[in-house]
């Protein structure tokens, strides 16, 4: 019996192969899109936890809407006018002025503005909610939906996602800032603002009963908005499942409150999610379901994809295979090598 045979759950050299992650570049949205779009409602609903400067909405609305300014090219113009002072934001209480920090952070963290159109199609439908803490970044992304005339199919929401309801303060950050982190202290240097469960959020909001896809970048309150989305999560309401994972906030085994990836999916495999490492390209490392292994507690900047539907994953760890099988048959061809080289030499 072949390993594959053996074992169709877990990766072989999963441990070998995470050292060198940082941004997600499995794109399994545009490849389950594209692949499998019976998965997803009629009306697609992206929630996007962290919005930061929202590109992850063009990127949603080129696979699931008609309009022709569902591009990242569009938003990244539109971000970069502010940027450059040519047009002011609604809500800053000033004129159009030169955002420094913002012009040297236009694509974001992991370059998200290098995106490519889709190829014509005729999805439509689908809407998006921004979830954004901070109060300059809300009001950017506000600006950047009325810019590009998504307004119909964007909406901000002006909140911090947590596993309790209340209220934190949101420090007052530059425009385009990706890495706030709220504190239940006020100061003159913080706005207040609401925090909300994702439960409690859905149910506030009326989103329909299936969440399409469901993103979480919390710069650390990730394991926290995953709580506080628990019977959500129970009820398979959310189809695609993606976050993060890094040494920061409550993911740092400093805290007095860690939580660690093993506890997080160990919870996610109990309501029926199976989890995966995402890699680039198209590089997914199964973490449920008997595949946890002690070395995937690393503290390193990565991203974890999770899906309940049956369909995806099939697709999924077709893809994992698939990867494992291009590494193996690549150490082979360079042993190999080394063995050929190796005869040559002259004794």
């Amino acid at each position: 019996m072949s390993l594959q045979a053996a074992n169709m759950n877990c990766i072989p050299d999963a441990e070998n192969v995470t050292s060198v992650w940082r941004c997600a570049g499995a794109n399994w949205l545009e490849q389950l899109t594209r692949e499998a779009p019976t998965i997803f409602s009629t009306h697609p609903i992206l929630l996007n936890i962290g919005a930061n400067k929202g590109y992850s909405a063009p990127q949603f609305l080129n696979l699931w809407s008609q309009h022709r300014n569902a591009t990242v090219r569009s938003w990244y113009g539109a971000i970069r006018d502010v940027a450059h002072g040519k047009v002011a934001v609604s809500g800053e209480g000033h004129a159009a002025r030169r955002h420094g920090f913002l012009a040297a952070q236009l694509c974001g963290a992991c370059g998200a503005c290098r995106g490519s159109p889709q190829a014509p199609h005729s999805r439509n439908g689908g809407h998006v909610h921004l979830v954004e803490m901070t109060v300059a970044n809300s009001l950017l992304l506000r600006h950047l939906a009325n810019a590009t005339n998504l307004q119909d199919l964007i909406t901000v929401h002006n909140a911090a996602a947590s596993n309790a309801s209340g209220t934190i303060y949101s420090p007052r950050v530059m425009m385009g800032t990706e890495y706030a982190s709220a504190t239940s202290r006020a100061n003159g240097a913080a706005d207040r603002v609401d925090q909300v469960t994702v439960d409690a959020f859905l149910s506030s909001h009326q989103l329909p009963r299936v969440i399409d896809v469901c993103t979480v970048d919390a710069e650390g309150h990730d394991p926290l908005v995953l709580e506080g989305m628990s019977a959500a999560l129970r009820d398979k309401r959310v189809t695609l499942l993606e976050f993060e994972y890094h040494s920061k906030g409550f993911w740092s085994p400093k805290h007095r409150e860690s939580r660690t990836l093993q506890q997080v999916t160990a919870m996610l495999d109990q309501m029926g999610y199976r989890c995966y490492l995402e890699g680039s390209p198209s590089v997914y490392l199964p973490l449920t379901q008997g595949c946890w292994r002690p070395t995937f507690e690393r503290h390193k900047w990565s991203n974890v994809f999770c899906t309940h539907h049956d369909k995806v994953r099939a697709i999924i760890d077709a893809k994992a295979w698939e990867a494992f099988n291009r590494r193996t048959a690549r150490r082979e061809h360079l042993v190999a090598g080394a063995d050929l080289r190796a005869a040559r030499v002259p004794e």
